[in-house]
């Protein structure tokens, strides 16, 4: 029986984040990083299609914030050529490209959206400045729901936010908690800016735009390999003897500190740092049905991403684009993604190209099943809003992700609390993406620390910080 000290389940940033922190901090700690694929970077990996276009598993981007110096200096050090683009994103909405915060830019709607929009939020902030209308709190105590309604007054949000993120989230904006909305994920923005009616108001006499970039932001993309060449060098300075790639973990024997792999291997464990999905680990908890019974009350939704490669020229108004949401019920697809926009590596280089990934969310139960229907459904938007006119498609891509989005669902707190009580005692930290299954710190810089903290705590007490205080990183 092997017996490293510590076991780190699941090679994405998360992992590896710890995984680099024992190499680096800790050298004398014996410890083996595991993933059940043979790549590393779990869903911020990427593929390449057999006619060289190159697919992540999602929209990701580096947007790295400034608290997480830590993940600035991996970054670095991994001596990767970079591509660098304006953050370009929109919604697509009444046939055209608007850009992101579309609550911002209200003035691009057709009239008959525009005015009862206007009129309504100038009552709306008349109401908040009397105090007749609350004030958003944005807090565990208060809905999503709730949190739009005071924040952007009814006709807004009827009519643009609560579709926008129903289609999303999958959820009611009722069933879904408000603390996560004032922190930073993918921009410099919150999760959902404030609406200014003054500066609304001065936008739309001025009919300028107030995008959520400015001329002169970049930001990094690798210019060969796409995001998964990241965790694929980080792997590299890990060590091959720290590292099994492609091997699943069976159970895990929590009183005895024990975990057993497919493949009949067993290691003893003094600390796991897990950050495989928090409901399919406790499941592996053969011992404890009690925290199997508390992962019940976890909410997710699950992806299904697919790819185009294209042979011809991008159409004229998608140049730059890097992203774009599609409220539009009639839209199969909440986003689209242009990877070809990220880095022209992205696409082989015999001639013109571009690519599309559209990304559905399929709400929890549902099934993410990929078939004709859904394939044509897909491709027949992408032409209604321009994307594809009259070039062919010469290569696709396809993806399900069971585990999409960590939903942030009212009581999600306190239930991850529950677990995590069970669970630390028995020295198991599950962390990252869906291991914490915070979405407000769920980007690859948010998992990366979140690694190298709760290593940093396991080895030497030190308190964690992007994981339990994200408003201190984000």
């Amino acid at each position: 029986m092997e017996r490293p000290l510590i076991i780190i389940a699941g090679a994405g940033p998360c992992g590896i984040g710890a995984a680099l922190t024992l190499r680096q901090e800790y050298p004398a700690t014996p410890f083996i990083l595991i993933d059940e694929r043979n790549q590393p970077g779990g869903n911020a990996a990427s593929a390449i299609t057999p006619e060289g276009f190159l697919f992540d598993y999602g929209g990701h981007v580096l947007f790295v914030h400034e608290k997480c110096a830590a993940f600035s200096d991996t970054l670095r050090s991994l001596d990767i050529a970079w591509h660098e683009s304006m953050p370009v994103r929109g919604v697509h909405m009444f046939g055209k490209l608007i850009p992101t915060p579309i609550q911002r830019h209200v003035h691009r709607f057709p009239a008959a959206h525009a005015l009862p929009i206007f009129s309504d939020l100038f009552l709306h902030r008349l109401g908040s400045r009397m105090g007749m209308v609350p004030r958003p709190v944005a807090d565990a105590s208060d809905n999503f729901q709730n949190h739009l309604h005071r924040s952007f007054g009814r006709e807004l949000t009827r009519r643009i936010m609560e579709p926008l993120n129903r289609k999303m989230w999958t959820l009611e904006p009722s069933e879904m908690s408000s603390e996560w909305v004032r922190q930073r994920s993918g921009s410099a923005l919150h999760n959902v800016p404030q609406v200014g009616f003054r500066r609304m108001l001065k936008h739309a006499i001025l009919r300028t735009d107030d995008p959520s970039w400015t001329q002169s932001d970049r930001v990094p993309y690798p210019r060969e390999g796409g995001m998964g060449t990241i965790w694929q060098r980080a792997v590299d300075r890990i060590g091959a003897q720290h590292v099994l790639l492609g091997r699943s973990i069976a159970a895990i024997e929590t009183g005895k500190r024990q975990l057993h792999l497919v493949d009949g291997t067993q290691f003893t464990y003094t600390a796991l740092v897990s950050s495989i999905p928090l409901d399919t680990l406790v499941e592996l908890c053969v011992d404890r049905p009690d925290v199997q019974r508390l992962a019940k009350r976890l909410r997710r939704s699950s992806a299904i991403l697919l790819g185009f490669g294209m042979r011809g020229v991008i159409p004229a108004r998608y140049r730059g684009v890097h992203s774009f949401q599609c409220p539009d019920a009639a839209l199969p697809f909440w986003r689209v993604t242009i990877p070809s926009n990220f880095s022209p590596g992205n696409v082989p280089s015999d001639g013109p190209h571009y690519s599309i990934l559209c990304e559905t969310s399929r709400a929890p139960g549902l099934a993410a099943d990929i078939d004709d229907r859904l394939r044509h459904d897909v491709l027949q938007g992408l032409r209604s809003i321009g994307l594809i006119e009259d070039q062919p498609v010469i290569s696709t891509f396809e993806k399900t992700l069971a585990h999409g989005y960590p939903l942030p669902f009212h009581g999600r707190d306190a239930a991850l609390a529950d677990i995590h009580a069970h669970l630390e005692p028995l020295g198991i930290f599950s962390r990252g993406r869906f291991g914490g299954w915070r979405y407000e710190v769920s980007n690859m810089d948010h998992a990366y620390l979140q690694g190298l903290e709760v290593v940093r705590r396991i080895m030497a007490g030190v308190p964690e910080t992007t994981y339990f205080s994200p408003e201190q990183i984000n």
